[in-house]
């Protein structure tokens, strides 16, 4: 039973819930929480050594959180690292507030049991985001003991995987930017520039006649001589 339920959380972390699920490829800031047998200490030197994550100390700068247990527990120590903002209730609201909490401390309240079925996941290790409070990874690793090198081996083994996982994701988001078609450029009307209309070619000019010339009246010319000499007249 405890089988199934782990491998039910761990399917339903890494399934996600659409674009509320952000990618691993943006988790920069990891804070702790303590694990049982010491395992956020091995795990945070391992992150570390890697380099793909910053381990910070104040839960301030941490974009995710690192537990081996989610529930009720981790839902007052988160409560405790981060605050919410205090409500106004009226007295009326107060009281009754305060007799459902009596009423919720009795034996075998619905919280108590609630808690008990999200305890230590006895080798699982979670990711939780700091802004929604959803399990963004996951991942089962069993226990084999709890000595410093069995302990180790854990870390490792988690830090290898989650690596791998980041560079799923990365190999994933560039294939999906490389397949997308590229934009085309949208023009609005206003800015594409005004085609002025053709001009019409005109007509070749053809080149004007000259004026006609005057004509100038020949002189008239004298007439031939005759050849035969005239005779004279008779006396």
């Amino acid at each position: 039973m405890r089988m199934l339920l782990c491998s039910g959380l761990i399917l339903l972390s890494q399934l996600g819930y659409g674009a509320e699920k952000p990618a691993l490829t943006n988790v920069r800031m990891v804070y702790f929480l303590p694990m049982a047998g010491g395992l956020d200490q091995y795990l945070a030197n391992r992150l570390t050594t890697d380099g793909n994550f910053q381990v910070v100390t104040d839960p301030q700068k941490a974009e995710v959180l690192f537990t081996d247990s989610i529930g009720d527990a981790f839902q007052r120590k988160f409560d405790e690292l981060y605050p919410p903002p205090p409500k106004e209730e009226d007295e009326d609201s107060d009281d009754d507030s305060k007799a459902d909490k009596k009423k919720d401390e009795g034996w075998g309240s619905s919280s108590q049991t609630r808690g008990a079925s999200f305890s230590r996941g006895r080798g699982t290790v979670f990711m939780v985001d700091r802004q929604t409070r959803n399990v963004i990874w996951s991942l089962y690793e069993p226990v084999k003991g709890t000595q410093p090198e069995n302990v180790e081996r854990r870390a490792r083994n988690i830090a290898d995987r989650l690596k791998q996982d980041v560079r799923r994701q990365e190999k994933m988001m560039a294939k999906a930017g490389k397949d997308a078609p590229a934009p085309k450029p949208v023009q609005s009307e206003s800015a594409t520039p005004a085609q002025a209309p053709e001009a019409k070619s005109a007509p070749a000019a053809t080149p004007e006649k000259p004026a006609a010339t005057p004509l100038t009246p020949k002189p008239p010319q004298p007439a031939p001589a005759s050849a035969t000499p005239a005779k004279p007249p008779a006396e």
